[in-house]
């Protein structure tokens, strides 16, 4: 009997496993997820630039993100939309799986990002962030939303499904 050298957060699916429900999977990770990496494009330099951002899903499942309006990260978004994020969520619904992120379902979403001031959007967030309400609220930071054109999903390295974009859509939100 053999035993992986790093534990599972996330069982593996057998190969081939037609049970395994990978668009659930994904839109669960989207769902759940409080923080990700963000990663955009120096607007300076031209290099990529990586953050922490908090996070949430609208009720649409869309990917909301908070940023500074002084942040680099903002300004790079502003003058490119174009980003990519990673979100980590473990079976306890914990981001960044306690320092084992690599065991964990993750999920990597492309596209571009735009300012959502609408109050479906700050509610949704702010559902999950409670704690944010009064920097929200007070200005000083923006909502963005992600229109994603990309998605990839690890979990393991059994858990490398082909995904498409529209597995993400409101219709399949489970």
């Amino acid at each position: 009997m053999t035993s992986s050298i790093t534990p599972r957060i996330v069982p593996a699916a057998p190969a081939g496993d037609q049970d395994f429900d990978s668009a659930s999977y994904l839109r669960r990770i989207v769902r759940e997820m409080r923080v990700c990496a963000l990663a955009t494009t120096d607007s300076q330099t031209g290099y990529p630039y990586l953050t922490s951002v908090n996070a949430a899903a609208n009720r649409r499942g869309q990917v909301l993100f908070l940023t500074s309006l002084v942040a680099p990260h903002s300004r790079n978004m502003r003058k490119d939309p174009r980003l990519s994020i990673m979100c980590y969520v473990d079976e306890s619904g914990e981001s960044w799986a306690h320092g084992r992120p690599l065991t964990a379902g993750r999920v990597t979403l492309s596209g571009m990002a735009h300012v959502t001031d609408t109050p479906e959007d700050i509610e949704d967030f702010l559902s999950a962030h409670k704690k944010l309400s009064v920097a929200v609220k007070n200005g000083g930071f923006s909502i963005w939303k992600l229109s994603p054109q990309g998605v990839e999903m690890m979990g393991g390295p059994r858990l490398a499904p082909e995904l498409r974009v529209e597995d993400l859509k409101i219709s399949n939100l489970s």
